[in-house]
């Protein structure tokens, strides 16, 4: 019975020691261009997804589009 103990607390202080994913949501969310914004994302930005659901979103500016006449003047 102390053996089955040892091996259990052995393999919980493995589990405490191996380094999980400790930057989680805000970090994917980054990765993907966005920020996380608290309640609403800002004018201009579009939501694509959560940083921690439902309070803090992860949101990403519009891609911005230039018009016809910007693109024969080369501007």
């Amino acid at each position: 019975m102390a053996e089955k103990r040892m091996l259990w607390f052995a393999a919980f202080l493995i589990l405490l020691a191996v380094p999980g994913n400790a930057q989680g949501s805000k970090h994917i969310c980054r990765t993907a261009g966005g920020q996380c914004r608290m309640g609403t994302c800002l004018s201009g930005e579009v939501r694509i997804g959560d940083c921690f659901s439902p309070v803090i979103l992860c949101c990403k500016k519009y891609p911005v589009r230039k018009t016809t006449r910007e693109l024969q003047r080369g501007a």
